[in-house]
């Protein structure tokens, strides 16, 4: 089995492209995963507030089978299938009822996974091709950053290719060539202090809007219903 991993915008559960239907196990298990937090954060629950560990979530049955367009037996029944099979763990704290995400490390860290992940095991010959293909891509950034030809250059900001890559890939709500561009005008009436540090202060501005962006993809008050069962 080809391994890897890759990020997903939460916002694809939300796009007008795609039909409105009931989601497969997969796409369950997907917006499980997408569903918890990423670092400690405090909910309102019915029982008072609580806080979430990184990897965590707590929604209600009635809500998972509205979310999925399933009915309640069959959540119930998922659910129990994941717990089975240790993809998930569930616990009921004073009346608030929690999943944890056995893995979520292993599908969050990136660095941890390409530290230890077996690259040459169950190699297939698309996937050694793909892996070449990607080496040959990292060497071509390279080689055009030498020759100076940055992937944005304006009058403050000159980012290489593989900077750009590395931030198109750390910030995926955001549209980062639009921030640049505005970011960049913004810069230019700045002290020559600010601008010599553009580099830090720009990945620190990204990274809240990255920040606000996730929160805003939170589910609402309305959405936060009878977390006290599940």
């Amino acid at each position: 089995m080809r391994r890897g991993l890759f990020q997903v915008d939460r916002a694809i559960f939300e796009h007008d492209f795609f039909k409105n239907e009931p989601f497969t196990e997969r796409e369950a298990w997907i917006w499980l995963v997408g569903a918890a937090v990423w670092s400690p954060h405090r909910i309102r629950t019915p029982h008072g507030m609580t806080t979430l560990e990184r990897g965590q979530l707590s929604f209600s049955i009635r809500f998972l089978s509205k979310k999925w367009q399933w009915t309640k037996s069959r959540v119930e029944t998922f659910l129990k299938r994941l717990k089975s099979e240790t993809m998930i763990k569930t616990a009921n704290r004073t009346g608030q009822n929690t999943i944890t995400i056995c893995e979520y490390e292993t599908y969050q860290n990136f660095e941890k996974y390409n530290r230890t992940a077996d690259k040459t095991a169950n190699r297939t010959p698309i996937g050694q091709q793909s892996d070449k293909e990607e080496l040959i891509t990292n060497k071509e950034l390279i080689k055009k950053e030498k020759e100076g030809d940055y992937a944005f250059c304006g009058s403050v900001i000159r980012l290489t290719h593989v900077d750009l890559k590395s931030w198109l890939v750390a910030f995926p709500n955001i549209d980062v060539r639009a921030f640049l561009t505005s970011r960049d005008a913004w810069l230019k009436t700045c002290p020559p202090s600010e601008q010599k540090n553009w580099f830090h202060t720009t990945a620190a501005a990204l990274a809240k809007k990255q920040q606000e962006a996730f929160t805003a993809a939170l589910p609402t008050e309305e959405e936060k219903i009878d977390h006290h069962t599940f």
